[in-house]
């Protein structure tokens, strides 16, 4: 089983790469706005800082779901990428991943790793914003000269994001990750539905209109609204 944190799929990741020479990603849904930064790395043999992308489509939400499992599975916020990420994709792809597949993959754990992620709440006399990251620690490699993606083998999910985990996850079964895997808009639905029908009281029902619909997920050709670079 997969989880995800109770005000995490209120907005979304791009849908797909902007591209380099976007750092900043910006999101609204309602009164939540959601802003991504682009992180940068320091390069264990360059021993320089690289600019790493923003994490886009669907890999870093199967990443993530399968990261919330595992740190709930150990009880931990330490995790071993290297043991479980494979295991992950293969299950996820149903058929063993070529080195390509699992190099796309890394390479969106490394921008999940990196990027600094705030949100903020906004009503008529204040606003109240949360500025955090998913990921607090990680080490940083490149595992032969045939790969030259960086990456983290282990990784430690920072303290807020755990504790927030650990009380308010919504379990995502893994069955319909794999299904849903090829479209990020299925991805995030699946995860939206998860989490609002988790807790719709038994017997009751809950409107939701059409325009907040809309707004939650009927952008142009499912496009985000990127701002440009700093």
């Amino acid at each position: 089983m997969g989880n995800q944190p109770k005000n995490a799929n209120q907005t979304s990741l791009p849908y797909r790469d902007p591209g380099p020479k976007v750092r900043v990603w910006e999101r609204e849904q309602g009164a939540i706005s959601l802003l991504v930064e682009a992180g940068r790395a320091r390069h264990p043999e360059t021993q320089e800082w690289v600019q790493l992308g923003l994490p886009c489509g669907p890999k870093p939400r199967l990443i993530l779901a399968h990261l919330n499992a595992e740190a709930l599975k150990t009880g931990s916020p330490e995790i071993e990428v290297e043991a479980s990420l494979t295991g992950f994709i293969k299950r996820i792809q149903k058929f063993s991943p070529n080195g390509h597949q699992v190099r796309a993959y890394k390479e969106q754990l490394s921008r999940l790793a990196t990027a600094t992620i705030r949100m903020a709440m906004v009503t008529e006399k204040h606003t109240f914003q949360i500025n955090s990251q998913i990921v607090s620690a990680f080490d940083l490699l490149i595992k032969n000269e045939h790969q030259r993606v960086l990456w983290s083998s282990v990784l430690h999910l920072s303290q807020d994001y755990f504790t927030s985990l650990q009380k308010h996850a919504v379990p995502l079964d893994e069955m319909a990750l794999s299904g849903l895997a090829h479209s990020t808009l299925a991805l995030d639905i699946y995860a939206w539905l998860a989490q609002r029908l988790h807790r719709v009281p038994r017997g009751k029902h809950q409107f939701v209109a059409w325009a907040a619909l809309k707004d939650q997920f009927g952008f142009t050709d499912h496009q985000p609204h990127p701002t440009s670079s700093r």
